[in-house]
């Protein structure tokens, strides 16, 4: 009796297993496959291994041994008298942040998969900013930036005294941030690729006289002394005129940014012979003609295309046989928006033509502000045309130039779309991306033209017009005048501080620019506007 209650005892506490639950193990074991029973002595071994591999010291790992892990010294290591050496936990523990401090400052700051390409990681390049790494190196995280920091490059810029020369190693890359934040998208001038353009800089393939134009463009948006432009501008003629020999597309942006600095020092009569040669290098690579259709090269050669006739037209004004391209000679599509061209997404725009029809839905959103200002140039061209032939014609029959004109700019001003109406919404994001000035003069351009249409055909005597018809442009000719000012008012109250920072035009806010009803001031400053 005390024999089978001492078995019983040693049968449940001990490592025998009962009848029944031999028995039970017994059937599982018949269960289990082969295939099954090594699975599951691989999976055993492996996590075993994992265990080990992540909790035991250095040495017995090396050794291949099973640790206790008893700190400091294990009881392998004190056994054998030999150093136990132990991971830095912190080390390996801070290993995702130090890969994470690797990555540039933008991929950090938008949580961005970083490439880790120095100078310029893929993602920036897509997107076509700038890639600092300053930040990676510190370790700390600023907040996150909803626009180019140029506001910060003004305020570090060494200042340029007259004997430096321009290209200062200190300067180089913040006066390229600055041209690319407030001189790109004045205008025409948005004919460069930003982030192609900052890696051919990186690389040292940008020539001398490229980052020359657009260091000094951006100068003279700081501030640079007249005296001291005219001199630089004359080092960069000389630059012109020796590689002017072999003309490239390099050697035509240096022309346009030439041209934009001429004119912010007021020496107009420049720019007769600037676009004369801006004009012949565009004709030597048939940059008028379909071509290029890759990304970003073709769109390039169509924004500076579109910069050239629009330069043109404004030399020449209304004499438009000295123009060296007429509309109906440029068979290339109108310039893609400002977000396919900096992501280099391919599309498809229309060839523009008069007399203009409004897009289609389908076609709007592709044309962005690049077009819409080049269509504007054209279309007030026409309207300056019609000043030379105001006087004698009669603006309130049907089908005469006037109607034309205005049925052009009507339905140019029908075809903007939302992001491009003057609102308060869009005027703070134009801001934020740098484009309240682009913002500013595409709706000042459109309402100066209109009102100086319809100021030179109420030159004409009231006597000699349709009564209804007198009164209705007179009304039309008001309103453009005082939408002149809404333009400036809804801008200053988005920012008080904002002031147009076209060198190239002069802003309606001055007093020599008020209201004038005389035809002689529409004709000599239309296109100061």
């Amino acid at each position: 009796m005390t024999d089978s209650i001492v078995r019983g005892h040693v049968n449940m506490g001990g490592s025998s297993a009962s009848p029944s639950t031999s028995a039970h193990g017994r059937r599982m074991d018949q269960d289990i496959s082969p295939a099954n029973r090594a699975e599951a002595s691989d999976s055993s071994k492996t996590e075993t291994k994992r265990r080990r591999v992540s909790t035991g010291c250095l040495t017995c790992r090396r050794r291949k041994v099973k640790c206790d892990e008893t700190h400091p010294v294990c009881s392998q290591c004190q056994r054998l008298a030999v150093e136990c050496i132990w991971k830095d936990t912190q080390q390996y523990s801070n290993k995702s942040i130090r890969s994470c401090r690797r990555a540039c400052d933008q991929c950090r700051i938008s949580k961005a998969a970083c490439s880790f390409h120095d100078p310029i990681c893929t993602t920036c390049e897509r997107k076509g900013i700038d890639c600092t790494w300053k930040l990676a190196e510190k370790g700390s995280t600023p907040p996150p930036a909803s626009a180019p920091a140029a506001g910060d490059e003004l305020a570090r810029i060494e200042p340029i005294a007259p004997d430096r020369p321009i290209l200062h190693d200190g300067n180089v890359k913040k006066l390229v941030s600055i041209y690319f934040f407030r001189v790109y998208n004045v205008s025409w001038h948005g004919f460069l690729h930003r982030a192609a353009f900052i890696q051919r800089l990186h690389r040292g393939q940008v020539p001398r006289h490229l980052l020359t134009s657009v260091c000094l463009a951006s100068a003279i948006v700081l501030g640079l002394d007249a005296e001291d432009c005219k001199t630089r501008l004359a080092d960069c003629h000389r630059q012109i005129s020796e590689a002017i020999i072999s003309p490239t597309l390099d050697l035509l942006c240096t022309i346009l940014n030439i041209i934009y600095c001429e004119m912010a020092v007021g020496r107009r009569s420049a720019l007769w012979m600037l676009s004369g040669m801006a004009n012949r290098v565009a004709m030597a690579h048939s940059l008028h003609l379909p071509g290029d259709d890759s990304m970003p090269g073709g769109e390039t050669r169509r924004r500076l295309m579109w910069a050239c006739y629009c330069i043109d037209i404004m030399v020449t004004g209304k004499q438009t046989e000295l123009a060296s391209f007429a509309l109906d000679r440029i068979a290339i599509q109108l310039p893609l928006d400002e977000r396919s061209f900096m992501l280099r997404f391919k599309a498809t725009t229309r060839i523009f033509r008069l007399p203009w029809q409004p897009p289609s839905e389908a076609e709007r959103g592709r044309e962005g502000m690049p077009a819409q200002g080049v269509m504007l140039f054209a279309l007030s061209h026409s309207v300056l045309k019609y000043l030379a032939v105001a006087q004698w014609e009669q603006p309130d029959l049907p089908g005469s130039q006037f109607q034309s004109c205005q049925m052009d700019l009507l339905a140019w001003r029908d075809s903007l779309n939302a992001a491009l109406e003057c609102t308060e919404e869009n005027v703070f994001t134009r801001i934020e991306m740098g484009q309240s000035t682009a913002f500013y003069a595409l709706h000042l351009r459109y309402n100066w033209a209109m009102a100086t249409l319809c100021t030179s055909a109420l030159q004409r005597p009231s006597e000699l017009l349709n009564v209804d018809w007198h009164r209705q442009i007179m009304a039309v000719c008001q309103e453009s005048w005082l939408s002149i000012a809404d333009v400036g008012d809804t801008l200053l109250s988005a920012d008080p501080d904002f002031v147009p920072e076209d060198p190239t035009r002069k802003s309606c806010f001055d007093s020599e620019y008020t209201m004038s009803m005389s035809t002689h001031v529409c004709k000599q400053q239309f296109w100061s506007y």
